[in-house]
């Protein structure tokens, strides 16, 4: 499967994708995951169910880099108004350690 860029999801809805990219932010919640994946064309919302997959992404640091296949998803909320569900998460490399710096600041 071919790498979609993450500010070309709108035009793969409903489609298989696959992108790769830096853990910008993770928000987990009682039962499922939103993982913002960021690369260089900009930022990817992905909605993590699996309780494995939670589990591997908890232990991770900000900025570690990975593959994520799942299905483009129309949604208003999501940056770009895509996101990605059903991912299969591949860590390829992981952040030593947490940034000595802020990387994500809201507004």
């Amino acid at each position: 499967m071919e790498r979609t860029w993450t500010a070309d999801l709108a035009l793969k809805t409903g489609m298989p994708v696959l992108v790769k990219g830096w853990l910008h932010r993770l928000r987990a919640l009682s039962n499922v995951s939103f993982l913002v994946l960021r690369d260089a064309r900009g930022l990817a919302q992905v909605v993590v169910t699996d309780r494995d997959t939670r589990t591997l992404l908890a232990g991770l640091h900000s900025e570690s880099v990975l593959e994520v296949r799942g299905e483009a998803v129309a949604v208003d909320q999501a940056p770009g108004g895509v996101e990605i569900r059903s991912p299969e998460v591949t860590v390829l490399s992981r952040a030593a350690g947490a940034s000595p710096i802020e990387l994500f600041r809201p507004l």
